[in-house]
């Protein structure tokens, strides 16, 4: 049960990889 927790690791990655 880590909604939050993923969609903030896929958060930061995907602004790593889109900056």
């Amino acid at each position: 049960m880590s909604s939050i927790f993923e969609k903030r690791r896929f958060g930061i990655y995907a602004y790593a990889k889109f900056v």
